[in-house]
């Protein structure tokens, strides 16, 4: 007799689909796992230029920092959203945290539709006698569980139905009953009344029709759900199907006859990366082999990617194969696809070439910090300071504070072409903003700044006429701004366009209105600082001087050697130029006071331990103003 394999699996990779996928919001779920593993809740931050986002979560009992990096989206609720999702997906398998949610739902029901065939097969097996199966069913632990009462607007607005409010009454001797009642033009009878059971809780009540709305509205428009656990009640699915086929075997070699069990078919939407040279139209269709085999089957990381092989083997029979696959199949644990890289100490060196460095050193007050620092995605890289020819003077400062709550925002420099520049008007975002200088060649003043998509430079007086117009982090609309040529002279590098924005007597200056731009300092607390090496970040941070160099040395630097070391010190601050001087003959004197003072754009270094150091957009605020300023004065 030759067994009927129970399923077949569709792997398709076509874009369309005939299930409209909508998301749950993965933001507030975020909230309610670091609220339940006991962290500190999730911190943001956003690339507004690019409508990015990135999250952190800072982990107190291990000392370590998850990152997670978004991708572009449309709108900055968007990306928050994604990386929401990147971040939910990770916790919920590395901490095993159980997420109540639709396809768990799923889940519990082909585990438990499982173990009733699983049960009934070992009844006929054992002539009527039941055997007792004590297997951990799905989901029987909930740790959380989303909100079907948030969630339930946004299905709603997809699918366009109208709906009365969730209207709830109590009785004192039974409990709590909501209803809401749903009009859409795909119903038979035009309205359909939806009740929730009795409850002793309102919410509960609550929550539970919204829940069944959410699941009628599925049902009627075809909806599919993205969720914590959504991709993994494929495996449960299939482990339901096996057993369902040993139990009919079974029912076939007792009964003496044989019924014709109706194929199962699976559809799984497979991404790019998972059929490595397929093309992204074609379907390719798995069918089971016409002699069954053990199959190995690797379970989905709360996506929709599924990988199943198959090898014939006739010797073993597939009713005492069941429960031998199910334990191969549970003792393989997912491949998280965000991967994690523990900075470890003396990782990466970086060659920065013979430049010599004038160095001084400063010390000021610490607390205590992680000892690792752990980053999702991509490897983490080094920084390689810019060589010049020319000398540079660095001083070291280390300063102290108290915990604050960190708030940052990453700048990515973008590049156009020249000829998509324009002198009528266009919106720019200060990257860097150097501090004003006088030419040694022609005794000029002047000052660069680095905007999103271009340079530009002030002379003489535009100095100070543009000193308040224009700040750091702000956002701008610069019209009837001349692009002149730069003098080879005063070029950076070769590398460069020689070509960089001027501002003219007719020059317009105007700041963009949005509550999503921040423009000037952003303290935060020394200890918020994620002790990892992000290119392009920097920190606005308040301290009190302890300790200043007294004088400047000189060192060659030839190798810089990346490490994450342990330190219970002070945070080390790095002059560099001309705050290398005068300013740190000022701050000197702050050290005998124990005054605070403020630092702006301040980027991270691993050189030696974890430090700060000075870059162009640099400034010393020696009267810091603000609340955070105020406590720390205190």
């Amino acid at each position: 007799m030759i067994a009927m394999w129970p399923f077949q699996v569709m792997a398709s990779l076509s874009s369309s689909s005939s299930r409209e996928k909508i998301s749950i919001p993965f933001q507030p779920l975020l909230d309610q796992i670091t609220d339940c593993l006991d962290f500190p809740r999730a911190t943001y931050s956003v690339v507004v230029v690019k409508c990015s986002s990135c999250v952190y979560i800072r982990t107190e009992g291990q000392r370590g920092i998850f990152w997670f990096n978004g991708e572009d989206a449309a709108t900055i609720k968007d990306s928050r959203e994604s990386v929401a999702e990147r971040a939910v997906h990770f916790l919920v398998k590395r901490y095993d945290v159980c997420v109540g949610d639709f396809t768990m739902d799923i889940m519990r029901i082909y585990n438990l539709c499982g173990k009733l065939y699983r049960l009934k097969r070992n009844s006929l097996e054992s002539r009527g006698r039941t055997k007792n199966s004590s297997k951990k069913i799905v989901g029987d632990v909930i740790h959380v569980v989303i909100d079907y009462v948030a969630f339930l607007p946004k299905v709603i607005r997809h699918t366009g139905v109208l709906i009365t409010g969730l209207e709830t009454v109590h009785s004192e001797e039974q409990g709590y009953v909501s209803w809401l009642t749903v009009t859409s033009t795909y119903a038979k009878c035009g309205m359909e009344c939806i009740f929730s059971e009795l409850c002793l809780d309102s919410n509960a009540s609550r929550q539970m029709v919204a829940k069944k709305t959410i699941y009628y509205l599925m049902q009627l428009y075809n909806l599919d759900i993205v969720d914590a656990n959504y991709g993994s009640a494929i495996f449960k699915g299939v482990l339901c199907s096996l057993e369902m086929e040993s139990y009919l075997e079974v029912e076939e070699r007792k009964k003496g006859h044989k019924d014709n069990a109706q194929l199962m078919l699976l559809l799984i939407e497979e991404s790019s990366s998972t059929l490595h040279n397929q093309n992204p139209q074609t379907t390719v269709i798995v069918p089971g082999p016409s002699t069954l085999g053990p199959s190995v089957c690797k379970r989905p990381l709360g996506t929709s990617e599924t990988a199943c092989t198959s090898r014939a083997e006739t010797s073993t029979p597939f009713v005492n194969r069941t429960d031998r696959l199910e334990r191969e199949l549970e003792a393989q644990q997912p491949v998280n696809k965000i991967a994690t890289t523990t900075l470890m100490q003396g990782a990466d060196v970086a060659q920065v070439g013979e430049d010599i460095f004038y160095l001084r050193t400063l010390q000021v007050g610490g607390s205590s910090l992680p000892t690792e620092a752990k980053v999702s995605t991509c490897k983490a890289g080094l920084s390689k300071p810019a060589t010049h020819s020319n000398s540079r003077r660095r001083k070291i400062i280390e300063i102290g504070s108290q915990p604050q709550p960190v708030r940052f925002i990453i700048m990515v420099q973008g590049y156009v072409y020249l000829n998509e520049l324009n002198s009528n008007s266009k919106n720019y975002s200060v990257v860097e903003k150097s501090r004003p200088k006088t030419s040694s060649k022609k005794g000029i003043l002047f000052q660069n700044l680095l905007l999103t998509d271009e340079k530009a430079a002030l002379f003489g007086e535009q100095v100070e006429s543009f000193n308040e117009a224009i700040v750091y982090n702000g956002q701008y609309i610069i019209s009837n701004a001349p692009i002149k040529l730069i003098e080879e002279q005063w070029r950076n590098n070769s590398n460069e366009l020689p070509f960089q924005m001027s501002f003219g007597g007719q020059t317009v200056v105007q700041r963009v209105n949005s509550e999503e731009i921040l423009d000037g300092p952003m303290f935060q607390s020394i200890k918020s600082i994620p002790r990892i090496l992000m290119p392009g970040a920097k920190y606005d941070v308040l301290g009190i001087v302890l300790y200043v160099e007294d004088k400047v040395r000189i060192i060659n630097i030839i190798l810089i050697k990346a490490e994450n070391a342990i330190m219970d010190q002070p945070l080390v601050i790095t002059t560099w130029n001309d705050l290398a001087d005068n300013a740190c003959d000022a701050i000197s004197l702050y050290a005998k006071t124990f005054d605070v003072i403020g630092f702006t754009a301040l980027r991270p270094s691993v050189h030696k331990g974890f430090s700060l150091f000075t870059g162009m957009s640099t400034e010393v605020i020696y009267d810091p103003k603000g609340d955070k300023a105020e406590i720390l004065c205190k």
